[in-house]
């Protein structure tokens, strides 16, 4: 077996509370572009769920997790991606530095950002 870090980060399709003039309303697409093309360009590979496509592409309906928070639609995806277990605190560093960026840009008090130690079976 070889030792990965997986990561998952929860990507909203609605802005949050941090400002009360856009609270509530659809992000656009390119934010979510922007987003994704960030995450690749440190990454080998992602995966989505339900599935993964660039914002051009997402149709608005594509909703993989579903709730309400505060009274605001909760609505977004999930992005999955996996780094070497060695660059586990290089991947740390660099995703504690783009959070406060990601919250502001869509517009969150917080952005759930997990990771977790995985087995690869070879």
């Amino acid at each position: 077996m070889v030792k990965q870090w997986r990561y998952s980060v929860s990507i909203p399709r609605f802005y949050g509370d941090l400002d009360p003039k856009v609270k509530g309303q659809k992000i656009p697409d390119s934010s979510l572009q922007d987003t994704l093309e960030e995450i690749q360009q440190k990454v080998e590979g992602m995966t989505g769920v339900p599935s993964l496509r660039y914002a051009q592409s997402l149709p608005s309906e594509t909703t993989p997790f579903e709730g309400i928070w505060k009274g605001i639609p909760d609505v977004g995806i999930i992005v999955y991606f996996d780094v070497p277990f060695e660059r586990q605190q290089e991947m740390n560093r660099w995703l504690s530095g783009v959070k406060p960026k990601w919250k502001k840009r869509f517009g969150q008090l917080e952005m759930y950002i997990i990771g977790w130690e995985i087995d690869v079976i070879q």
